[in-house]
């Protein structure tokens, strides 16, 4: 078992979301499979106010990247979230102009590990003013 990393991430209300997190050196997580939802507190009963799961590196969702170099494996977890799937947490989560604070986690099954909890923390959706 491993202790999750916190991580806050800020998703900018009127942008799309692109981050891009190094996993531990010397784990490669080629062909991992990973899920990431966001609710308004841990645990909260129903259908989570956002849900990622694996996508292309281009597309909505999460994504992994690997570079090996002498042999030791460096893995990338990438997360997007398009501006119009950002723009819907602020209207069905919070009241307009305020700023949304979400509970997320991403569990991810590879890399010789059955499905963990690798991070957790606030997932926070900034208001904004230029659309």
């Amino acid at each position: 078992m491993i202790t999750p990393g916190r991580l806050d991430l800020t998703v900018q209300r009127w942008s799309p979301f692109d981050y891009t997190i190094q996993l531990p050196v010397g784990i490669d997580f080629t062909g991992a499979t990973a899920a990431m939802q966001a609710r308004l507190y841990r645990d909260a009963p129903g259908e989570p106010i956002l849900s990622l799961v694996n996508a292309s590196s281009a597309g909505q969702g999460l994504s992994f990247t690997t570079e090996t170099t002498d042999d030791i494996a460096t893995s990338f977890l990438r997360i997007r979230i398009n501006e119009t799937t950002a723009e819907a947490i602020l209207l069905n989560a919070g009241k307009a102009g305020a700023d949304v604070v979400l509970a997320y986690d991403i569990h991810i099954t590879g890399g010789g590990f059955a499905k963990t909890r690798w991070y957790e923390g606030a997932l926070i959706v900034r208001a904004g003013a230029t659309q």
